[in-house]
């Protein structure tokens, strides 16, 4: 592993593990050839990146959950700077095919590929039991048990949430290789200038096409409107702020683009359902919401 990039163990048992993923690089697109030695679950916390896989290549950012499938070879390029802060969660692939078998009989029955899609949602719960195992592991004192069901909650979430994305797994919605360029495109935008997001008619003159065209094919490929998609983008890498002890609300609001503290609270109370001063670290709760 390069100086770049830096894997850090937080936790593990004879079934699952955690790590922290950090990597620092600039912006390129020729990313080298890698293959992933473990069936993971990858959290992205900050940044961006793009993951190609047989000639498709994704954006993986904080609204998107990623899956890595052992042996499954893969590029990452980085189109933006910044680099990317993530948490990737190790399982065996009995563990991920029991889970998968409880949400649907029809589930993959092969070891070697327990996973219905690449990427899937990052769901408001998913978000906030992300946070609450992070949260737990920095507190010094680990409670084993706690953990694992924790993690086992969160992979969970994300697999019974499993959007299959174009081209990959059964179920996947037709669409064009234009219309998922777009859309790519469209994330890759809105990534790089959450704070300040170009404006719609800019976007659509950038990307060659109309500004309705735009917002259709966007809904249609990533299954938001755009301006949920803005939202949930700037309200995770808040979560993740919170959670690494962001001491000032109003400084924290205006850095991801909200215009006041009010208008921060309101986004962040509708989104994960409490306000953005019950997720500080020193209130401990369980993933539902209540108190641990």
């Amino acid at each position: 592993m390069s100086n770049l990039q830096i894997r850090r163990a937080l936790w593990a048992s004879a079934s699952l593990s955690i790590d922290e993923f950090l990597c620092r690089a600039t912006p390129h697109r020729h990313g080298e050839e890698e293959v992933s030695g473990a069936h993971s679950v990858v959290f992205v916390r900050s940044g961006a990146f793009l993951r190609t896989i047989e000639g498709e290549s994704l954006l993986a950012d904080p609204t998107r959950v990623l899956f890595f499938a052992r042996g499954q070879p893969y590029r990452v390029t980085h189109p933006i700077a910044g680099g990317d802060r993530c948490t990737i969660v190790t399982a065996r692939a009995d563990t991920l095919l029991e889970i998968g078998r409880h949400h649907d009989p029809r589930w993959f029955e092969d070891p070697d590929a327990p996973f219905a899609a690449r990427q899937g949602l990052a769901t408001a719960r998913a978000a906030l039991l992300h946070q609450v195992v992070l949260s737990g592991l920095r507190g010094g004192a680990v409670d084993p048990l706690a953990t694992h069901e924790l993690i086992l909650e969160l992979l969970d979430e994300v697999l019974r949430r499993t959007v299959p994305t174009p081209g990959c797994g059964r179920g996947a919605p037709r669409v064009t290789a234009r219309a998922r360029e777009l859309a790519e495109a469209t994330r890759i935008a809105l990534s790089e200038r959450y704070a300040a997001p170009p404006s719609l008619e800019e976007l659509a003159r950038t990307l060659g096409c109309s500004p309705f065209h735009l917002c259709r094919t966007f809904k249609r490929v990533v299954g938001l409107p755009l301006r949920r998609y803005r939202d949930r983008l700037r309200l995770r890498l808040a979560l993740d702020r919170l959670g690494a002890g962001e001491p000032c609300l109003t400084a924290l609001a205006l850095d991801l683009g909200y215009a006041d503290h009010s208008h921060f609270t309101n986004a962040f109370r509708r989104e994960f359902g409490r306000p953005p001063s019950a997720l500080r670290p020193s209130t401990s709760r369980d993933g539902s919401g209540r108190r641990a």
